[in-house]
């Protein structure tokens, strides 16, 4: 620029000495009738009446009456007979490379040269891109992002589903112990932790012993009848059964499944069975034994052992004789639970 203003300023010098050289042609003034051409000295030309540089005058550059016009620009001038311009008028610019018809590009509204040739306007994640004063911009943030820098020529530059600083909105920011996922502010669970839940009911655990989440979030631990669940290692399980009742299948999962009072295939304990043995009303008492209160015709109880019922033949059994289990003796025989 200072180049060319200083041209503009020696055209101005020439300019001026190219006056004093002018002088009336041989027909005067003073008859009206001809046209008055002046006498100029090198290296001015004659143009009408005035004497002009044709290599810097911007009103006749190269040749008379050839005045230099460029569009948009502060001054116009004449190099070496050839057009010019010393600089764009603000909000233009010269993108086409052709200084003859100036600054011809407004750069203030529009999206392909804003502020500048080759400006594009491309905002990140933002709808219609608009130019404003030679600024880029946007109309709407496109969803899930937000223009949080204030700054409209680079867009809505932020993920709101995923930026701790601006959680869901621009300014909220996620505490500490948290983290943004989806547009909200979530717990971040430290080492084994798992996290488990989302929004505010979201929560950390060990998963490998917690009986609500044993294994996984969500899964809890239902073992049958014990005083306490249980989860070790993410399998579920128990501490001890409740009274009554054992782990009979080893199943630990569900728990202490069976009733050692209710039948007599576990009476007791697992596998205990009742085996007492011709009676008539064996059962499995309260307490987990075998109990029972009448033998069965024809036999008796002669071991007193309750535990295998009534296991002799009191019918024919020569030594256990009969309800009182008396030997028979004197070379008797038992027949019909008598001695004879």
């Amino acid at each position: 620029m200072e180049l060319r203003l200083s041209l503009f300023a020696a055209l101005l010098v020439a300019l001026a000495g190219c006056g004093n050289n002018r002088a009336a042609g041989t027909n005067g003034n003073s008859d009206g009738g001809m046209a008055v051409t002046a006498s100029c000295a090198d290296p001015a030309t004659a143009c009408g009446a005035e004497c002009v540089d044709l290599q810097n005058d911007p009103a006749n550059c190269g040749d008379c009456g050839h005045a230099c016009d460029a569009a948009h620009v502060e001054h116009a001038l004449c190099l070496a007979g050839t057009c010019a311009y010393d600089d764009c008028a603000s909000g233009f610019a010269d993108c086409d490379g052709d200084v003859a018809n100036g600054c011809e590009q407004a750069t203030t509204n529009d999206v392909a040269n804003c502020g500048g040739c080759g400006i594009v306007c491309a905002p990140d994640n933002g709808t219609s891109a608009t130019c404003t004063g030679g600024i880029c911009g946007y109309t709407k943030c496109a969803a899930g992002f937000g223009d949080c820098d204030g700054d409209a020529a680079n867009g809505c530059e932020t993920d709101l589903g995923t930026d701790n600083a601006n959680c869901g909105m621009c300014g909220n920011a996620c505490g500490g112990g948290t983290v943004c996922g989806g547009g909200v502010c979530g717990l971040v669970c430290a080492g084994t932790l798992t996290l488990c839940g989302t929004g505010a009911g979201a929560f950390c655990t060990l998963t490998d012993d917690d009986p609500e989440n044993c294994g996984s979030c969500g899964h809890s631990c239902t073992p049958l009848h014990v005083d306490n669940k249980a989860c070790s290692q993410g399998q579920c399980g128990y501490h001890q059964c409740a009274t009554n009742y054992g782990d009979c299948d080893g199943d630990p999962t569900n728990g202490c499944e069976t009733c050692l009072t209710c039948t007599l295939t576990n009476c007791g304990g697992c596998g205990i069975d009742c085996t007492a043995v011709h009676t008539t009303d064996l059962t499995c008492s309260d307490s987990g034994t075998c109990a029972w209160t009448t033998c069965a015709a024809g036999w008796g109880d002669c071991d007193g052992s309750t535990a295998n019922g009534c296991e002799t033949d009191i019918l024919h059994d020569d030594t256990h004789c009969g309800a009182s289990c008396m030997p028979c003796t004197a070379g008797l025989h038992c027949n019909g639970g008598a001695c004879s």
